[in-house]
């Protein structure tokens, strides 16, 4: 189909394809991300029919990146310096939601492996207990409780990071992560955070001891004081 026009290439898809092609259009427009352990066909459609999506998407100025390893299709900015790290979408995090993408993207990387797009899942006492290995402790009943842990679950679900099977807060609840974590935020910043906490977790293991949790409590800051960025 290489010497055909845009029309053309419509044109010469069946019913199912044109449905398909129409679907993926609208994933990307609306959660920039395509992920093969979700939805194995539209991944495998979009992957097949890259310049297809990207004649689609080219009037906005985006076009669709595929990383095969981590079986994850992406929306991109078409003017953006570095096709494979310039995300499309920005989205201002507080505190919190930046914590919280870090402990799941840390969950995700120590689980994945050798096989990067597989399905990882994770239980709520697993993403508390990353938490606290973040030294993330005081108001954990405040800012870090279930209501809001489930609220920013939530809106990471929006955009393929994650989904969640189950009620935050109950025993069965589950949470699947997805490699899109890998690229929703810098990974040279997301690497130097990951790896600042894992020094300091260690740190922190050696010299703490017994010391109770009441006692450090008093030492945390607000964990909405400031914001970062996406």
């Amino acid at each position: 189909m290489d010497n055909l026009t845009y029309e053309q290439q419509i044109e010469a898809l069946t019913a199912e394809e044109s449905t398909m092609l129409r679907t993926c259009v609208r994933t990307l427009l609306s959660r920039t991300f395509l992920v093969r352990s979700k939805d194995r066909a539209m991944f495998r459609f979009a992957a097949r029919h890259r310049e297809l999506i990207d004649l689609s998407l080219q009037t906005a100025g985006f076009q669709m990146f595929v990383d095969e390893d981590y079986g994850v299709c992406m929306l991109r900015d078409k003017g953006g310096q570095n096709q494979a790290l310039s995300p499309i979408s920005r989205r201002v995090f507080r505190v919190r939601e930046s914590v919280l993408y870090c402990a799941l993207a840390w969950l995700y990387m120590r689980k994945m492996n050798d096989v990067m797009d597989r399905v990882i899942t994770i239980s709520v006492q697993e993403l508390i207990q990353t938490l606290e290995q973040f030294e993330i402790r005081t108001g954990y009943r405040t800012a870090y409780n279930a209501t809001a842990v489930r609220d920013v679950l939530k809106m990471f679900s929006r955009w393929n990071l994650v989904d969640v099977s189950g009620t935050v807060g109950d025993p069965d609840c589950v949470i699947v992560l997805y490699p899109t974590l890998m690229f929703g935020l810098n990974p040279d910043e997301m690497q130097k955070f990951l790896a600042n906490r894992e020094a300091t977790y260690q740190a922190a293991s050696r010299a703490r001891g017994p010391q109770s949790e009441e006692e450090e409590d008093g030492d945390e800051d607000d964990p909405d004081a400031e914001e970062g960025e996406e």
